[in-house]
């Protein structure tokens, strides 16, 4: 009878997890090299953790990739997402968002009246080409811009890890 090494390898590895949730005794006697037996039983116990997860207990990285198979095992819900929040009329969100960064750079002294009311009064071609006819409707699509702005700004973040992690070996 064939046994199927996948699933001897899940029970192995399975085996070991329990092993691992137990407690490492060391005993305090001899007193002279106690630190270093603490030290080594740790070692080897990080050296179990490291082939429960199929990582080179002596590679570089091995923290690294350690602590992020951890975090995706205790936070398995973590996950990219591509899809983002709309920023008003589909065929108009560059132009919403170049008008949005161009609002972040117009500068008012101040007590001189509202951003939104100037910049809609300075700029109303722009908004009127973004379907955005009242300074109401203007602060209201810089919201949103502003919303997409930060998630965007998250997303290429995220990615930027991603891409780390894929590097250094951590994820496939």
């Amino acid at each position: 009878m064939l046994h199927d090494p996948r699933k001897i390898e899940d029970r192995r590895k399975e085996a070991m997890r329990r092993e691992l949730n137990r407690p490492v005794v060391v005993a305090p006697f001899p007193i002279a090299d106690y630190a270093a037996r603490k030290d080594a039983a740790v070692l080897t116990w990080f050296g179990k953790l490291c082939e429960v997860y199929d990582i080179d207990p002596k590679a570089p990285s091995r923290w690294e990739q350690l602590a992020m198979r951890l975090a995706l095992e205790r936070f398995p819900n973590f996950e990219l997402h591509s899809k983002q929040p709309k920023v008003g009329n589909p065929g108009t969100k560059n132009d919403v968002m170049k008008l949005f960064h161009a609002f972040q750079n117009y500068a008012l002294p101040r007590g001189s009246g509202s951003k939104y009311k100037k910049f809609w009064n300075d700029h109303q071609a722009a908004c009127k080409a973004c379907k955005i006819k009242t300074a109401g409707a203007l602060k209201e699509a810089m919201r949103r811009a502003r919303q997409q702005h930060d998630v965007d700004r998250r997303n290429e973040e995220l990615l930027i890890r991603h891409e780390t992690m894929k590097a250094l070996g951590i994820i496939a």
